[in-house]
C-alpha cells in the first residue's frame, strides 16, 4: 500500500475514532427528550398511544408505550404513523434496531451515532473525490467536532440517519461527476434520493437540489442515467407513501399547531423571536462529560478558528 494511502486511511481512523468518543460520551448526559421517547413508541408499530389516553385523573397501570413487548411485528410502523408528521423510514430501522441490541436509551441512540459515523465516512468520499485529500481531512474534522453534530448524532431522531443518507447521495453524485457513469454509482444515488425524503421530509429539498445540479453540471449520458435515478426515487417515494401523507395532513393541525403558535402581542412574539434566534450558538453547545472530552471541540474551534481568519 502506497505511504500516502496509509496516511490517509490513518487519518480516517483517528477521526472516526475521535467522532465516535465524543457521540458516546455525550450520549450519556442526559435522558431521552419527550420528542424521543415518541420516536420509540412509534418504533413499536402501536402509532401513538400516548395521545389517547387519559387526562387529567389518575391512571392506574399505565401502558408500556414504548416497550416492543406484544408491539405488532415490524412493518406495522408503515401503516401507523398518524397524527405526527414524520415518514417512516427511520422508525422502522429503529425498530430493528432495538429488536437486536435492546429497548434501553443508549441503544438506542446509538442508531443515531452509527449513521453520523457513516455519513462521515460519505462525507470524506465526496469532498475527496471533488477537491482532493485535505479538503476532505478538514471536512471531517469540522464534522467530527462540531457541536451541532454531536448533539444530533446522540438524538433518538432521524436528522443523522438523513444526514447519511445526504452524504450517500454526495458521494454518489460525486464520482459520477468526476469518474464518469457506471451502474453502481446510478444504484447507489437512486437509492439514497428514495431513503433520504423517507428519513424526513426535508430530504424532499435536497432531491430537489440533486436534481437541479443535475441538470446544470452532468452532460449526455450520465445526465439521463442520473435524472432517471432521481426520477425513479420519487416515483417509489409517491406511490409508496403519498396516501399516507394525506392521513397525516389531516391530523398534524391538530397535533402540530397549538405548539406553534403563542397567545402574546406580536410585538412580544417578535422580541421572543430574536432573542430564541440569539441563543442558538449557545444552546447548541455540547458539553462532553468527562474533562478530556472537552479538548478535541476546543482546539477543533481554535484552529478552524486560525485557518477562517
Amino acid at each position: 500500500m502506497p505511504a500516502r494511502r496509509i496516511i490517509e486511511v490513518g487519518v480516517l481512523a483517528i477521526v472516526l475514532m475521535v467522532t465516535a468518543w465524543l457521540r458516546i460520551d455525550r450520549a450519556r448526559a442526559d435522558g431521552l427528550t419527550f420528542d424521543e421517547q415518541w420516536h420509540l413508541e412509534l418504533s413499536t408499530g402501536r402509532g401513538s398511544p400516548h395521545v389517547t389516553l387519559p387526562l387529567n385523573e389518575l391512571i392506574g397501570e399505565a401502558p408500556p408505550v414504548t416497550s416492543l413487548r406484544g408491539a405488532p411485528p415490524f412493518y406495522a410502523v408503515w401503516s401507523h404513523l398518524s397524527g405526527v408528521a414524520h415518514p417512516p423510514l427511520f422508525m422502522i430501522v429503529l425498530r430493528l434496531w432495538r429488536e437486536l441490541f435492546g429497548e434501553s436509551d443508549l441503544p438506542a441512540r446509538s442508531l443515531s451515532i452509527t449513521c453520523s459515523l457513516i455519513a462521515l465516512v460519505l462525507l470524506y468520499d465526496a469532498v475527496r473525490v471533488l477537491h482532493g485529500h485535505a479538503a476532505a481531512a478538514w471536512a471531517i474534522v469540522l464534522f467530527a467536532l462540531a457541536p451541532a453534530q454531536i448533539c444530533l448524532a446522540q438524538q433518538v431522531r432521524g436528522y443523522a440517519m438523513a444526514q447519511m443518507w445526504a452524504c450517500g447521495a454526495l458521494a454518489a453524485m460525486a464520482r459520477l461527476d468526476q469518474l464518469g457513469l457506471t451502474r453502481s454509482r446510478a444504484v447507489a444515488l437512486a437509492v439514497c434520493a428514495t431513503a433520504l425524503p423517507l428519513t424526513h421530509y426535508f430530504g424532499v429539498i435536497a432531491d430537489l437540489s440533486l436534481g437541479v445540479f443535475i441538470l446544470i453540471r452532468l452532460r449526455g449520458t450520465t445526465r439521463r442515467v442520473a435524472m432517471g435515478s432521481m426520477i425513479i426515487a420519487a416515483a417509489i417515494f409517491l406511490i409508496g407513501w403519498a396516501p399516507f401523507i394525506r392521513e397525516q395532513l389531516r391530523t398534524v393541525s391538530q397535533m402540530a399547531n397549538p405548539w406553534q403558535h403563542e397567545e402574546i402581542p406580536a410585538f412580544r412574539h417578535a422580541i421572543l423571536t430574536l432573542g430564541r434566534a440569539a441563543a442558538i450558538p449557545v444552546r447548541q453547545i455540547a458539553e462532553p462529560m468527562s474533562w478530556t472530552g472537552q479538548w478535541p471541540v476546543i482546539a477543533g474551534a481554535l484552529v478552524s478558528r486560525t485557518v477562517i481568519v
